[in-house]
């Protein structure tokens, strides 16, 4: 009587329920990036969508946002140099998209979705942008160095795969 032993395509398939969990809880190098773009620029973006709307209050909020900024100083300088190698990533890998930066692309996402507020929207965002900077105090404080670790690591392994050919 022979023994028959699985072929390698029904070994992996059994194995994917086991690993892909694993694999899915890291998402790709350039969602994390965009993440953390988001994160760190929205302020700016709320910021300059507030004062072409409302240009009453552009000394109060880009105080505001300068605090913001000078308060998280070195943790946005760690986030500007993990975003020049997603830069150049995306130049090299990207040739003819023709962006300049993760940074713009996201800014324009994040553009088009406040530019999108009506009146009352607009009120409230605007309204409440110290509570926004705040809650993005805890963030840069909790949240932010987690993530950009995560980027570091991705970006790290994704330079490995891409120098082993």
């Amino acid at each position: 009587m022979s023994r028959r032993f699985p072929s390698l395509a029904a070994l992996l398939l059994l194995c994917t329920p086991a690993i892909a969990p694993a694999v899915a809880q890291q998402p790709p190098y350039m969602t994390l990036v965009g993440e953390l773009v988001g994160a760190v620029e929205s302020p700016r973006v709320v910021m300059e969508t507030c004062v072409t709307r409302k240009a009453g209050r552009r000394e109060q909020l880009k105080s505001a946002y300068d605090g913001w900024r000078a308060r998280h100083a070195p943790l946005l300088a760690q986030v500007d140099e993990q975003l020049s190698h997603a830069d150049a990533r995306l130049r090299r890998d990207n040739p003819a998209a023709g962006a300049g930066s993760v940074a713009e692309a996201m800014t324009r996402i994040l553009q088009r979705r406040y530019e999108s507020l009506d009146a009352a929207g607009l009120r409230q965002l605007c309204g409440r942008y110290d509570e926004m900077l705040r809650a993005k105090d805890v963030e840069m404080e909790a949240a932010i160095p987690e993530l950009l670790k995560r980027v570091g690591e991705a970006d790290r392994a994704l330079a490995a795969r891409e120098s082993r050919g």
